[in-house]
């Protein structure tokens, strides 16, 4: 999820990105996880960062809020979610976690011990942001780089799990708001690691196969978690 917008404009992006991927979704006979959008919510009135998966047929499949937000600008907006939360579907148990989460080892790791062979994780993740300033850059230039070259693979490993990490690539500038995207996308496997990835924050397709027996295989066979 970029920077949003004020709530109305928040609603037309969530209703306008929904629709879409519902269409195509449903056209092309395929899953997708839409990324991740600011939605309020109509009871409460609270605004969440929500991921969204939609079948094959363009059907809502389920959702997930975003626990872990960045301080202090999101924490000021975003209410995080609750509920760790994973979907059936004709692949196997899917798992979804947003961005910052993939900092938190275990939101991964309940993610695989409620059933997830499969985990997305989309962000809007910059190598350099105008919003946040970082002093870790002090100590390595490539501060955010380093984090997702090694955090991907770990969770896949160390979780028994598919790893896919999809993010944002490009440039995002507002008179706001100035960030350089990190992309980096990647897949990631039990057993091999990183397996795909795309080295740049160009805006590309990335087609890869995965065989998710590998993830019953290395679960009954290494039996990582909960050892």
């Amino acid at each position: 999820m970029g920077p949003g917008f004020d709530n109305k404009k928040n609603k037309e992006v969530a209703k306008f990105v929904k629709e879409k991927c519902s269409t195509l979704c449903k056209k092309y006979s395929i899953y997708c996880v839409a990324g991740s959008l600011r939605e309020t919510d109509a009871k409460t009135g609270k605004i969440h960062n929500t991921s969204y998966l939609f079948d094959s047929r363009g059907n809502v499949v389920g959702s997930y809020s975003k626990m872990h937000l960045v301080p202090p600008k999101e924490e000021d907006v975003i209410t995080p979610g609750l509920t760790h939360k994973v979907f059936d579907t004709e692949f196997g148990k899917v798992g979804i976690q947003i961005c910052r989460d993939i900092l938190y080892p275990e939101v991964t790791h309940t993610l695989a011990n409620i059933g997830a062979k499969i985990i997305f994780s989309p962000a809007f993740w910059s190598e350099f942001s105008s919003e946040y300033k970082s002093s870790i850059k002090d100590y390595h230039a490539n501060d955010e780089l380093q984090m997702i070259k090694y955090l991907a693979p770990a969770r896949a490993l160390e979780n028994e799990v598919i790893f896919v990490f999809v993010n944002a690539a490009g440039h995002f500038v507002t008179p706001e708001r100035q960030d350089t995207l990190l992309g980096y996308s990647q897949t990631c496997e039990p057993f091999i690691g990183l397996s795909q990835i795309l080295r740049n924050n160009k805006e590309q397709l990335h087609i890869f196969t995965v065989n998710t027996d590998s993830v019953d295989e290395m679960r009954s066979g290494w039996q990582i978690r909960g050892h």
